[in-house]
């Protein structure tokens, strides 16, 4: 009797154990984590922010909502994890006077394909970095207070089909990289800038466009051995500080004369062709 008594209070627990846990309410399932910025981006983001004067851009950002950040676009890289990888950066700072730089820290996004900069609140150098995004398909930096060199490896970069760097204060010469451009390279715009220097023969066909700079001289032999140098682009130099003769074989080829009064006329004011056929043009 005793044992029996023994046995239903044993049944009685392990019943009792297993009625309270099906009693309890079954653990929500635990959703996918929410959309995020990979840390890597979001670190450079913030030092572009600080360095560049970001209290002053056109789009306020609150450091803590990355929803606020205007400008930044990105692409799913992780599913899983739910995580982006910036692809377009566009930045405006229009002050009348510079208020930050371009942190080198840029050459950490490299999810980069698109890269535009406005404004006069930028200044200081380019950041030599920017030839680490290997992603890139467009640069865009126009009416900006940068200065000084054309870092070596941004006109180079392999995706690149596209760049403009007009209205700043860029100066010195192309870099050497302007003959090593990628196939996929079609528009190279460095207008309005104060750019010198020799031109080397051998830049494949793009549109390079150089108007409003300081050259003092036009490579004729774009001209005459355009097909030879595979030259299928364009060269433009006008409104810079050109000057000399024109010589012989060009003036007397209609063709060649042509190419150079596109290319060429009219320089700034003071400067020009002492021989050119066409009207002389008072310039600024």
């Amino acid at each position: 009797m005793e044992k029996n008594h023994y046995i239903v209070w044993i049944a009685f627990i392990i019943l009792s154990i297993a009625s309270s846990c099906s009693s309890d309410p079954d653990p929500s399932p635990v959703g996918p984590p929410a959309p995020h910025i990979s840390r890597q981006d979001s670190l450079a983001l913030v030092a572009l922010y600080k360095a560049g004067g970001g209290e002053f851009w056109d789009n306020k950002w609150d450091l803590n909502d990355f929803s606020t950040w205007t400008g930044v676009g990105g692409y799913l890289s992780d599913s899983a994890t739910n995580e982006y990888r910036v692809e377009k950066l566009h930045l405006v700072c229009n002050t009348p006077f510079p208020k930050g730089v371009l942190s080198e820290e840029i050459g950490k996004l490299t999810g980069l394909r698109v890269l535009l900069i406005d404004g006069k609140g930028f200044e200081g150098a380019l950041p030599t970095s920017i030839s680490n995004l290997k992603n890139l398909e467009e640069i865009s930096i126009v009416g900006t207070s940068i200065m000084g060199q054309i870092p070596e490896g941004i006109l180079s970069l392999p995706k690149v089909w596209r760049i403009i760097m007009s209205e700043c204060e860029l100066s010195g010469e192309l870099p050497k990289d302007i003959t090593e451009t990628a196939p996929s390279l079609t528009i190279v715009d460095l207008s309005r800038n104060h750019l010198r220097g020799e031109l080397p023969n051998n830049i494949k066909g793009i549109r390079l466009d150089l108007d409003y700079n300081d050259y003092t001289k036009f490579p004729f032999e774009y001209i005459i051995q355009r097909e030879e140098l595979s030259f299928k682009g364009d060269l433009y130099m006008k409104h810079n500080k050109i000057t000399g003769i024109i010589p012989d074989s060009i003036l007397n080829n209609p063709k060649w004369i042509g190419d150079l009064n596109l290319y060429t006329n009219p320089q700034k004011k003071g400067y020009g062709y002492a021989n050119a056929p066409w009207p002389k043009i008072n310039n600024n």
